[in-house]
């Protein structure tokens, strides 16, 4: 049976700050989340990302085009919203 939805997703991955590539994968839909309309974060490299912009956002669009874009930021593990209390 003939299925519209791409069976491996090439997932490019782009750092939001500088827009250099990170790095190219190949994914099943299935391993990323359904969309990116929430705040998400990833492991890439052992380094932790947060998504800021997804190119397409849903699943069902990046399952049926077989591409999709990750524009990611760093995370600073160390960061806290404790500064306010200093």
């Amino acid at each position: 049976m003939f299925s519209i939805f791409a069976k491996r997703i090439k997932v490019t991955f782009i750092n939001n700050t500088s827009g250099e590539l990170i790095g190219v994968s190949k994914m099943k839909p299935e391993q990323l989340p359904e969309s990116f309309d929430k705040p998400t974060i990833m492991e890439l490299r052992e380094q932790e990302w947060k998504v800021a912009k997804a190119d397409p956002v849903s699943r069902k669009e990046f399952a049926i085009s077989g591409n999709l874009t990750l524009h990611l930021d760093t995370v600073d593990r160390y960061a806290t919203s404790f500064d306010s209390f200093a």
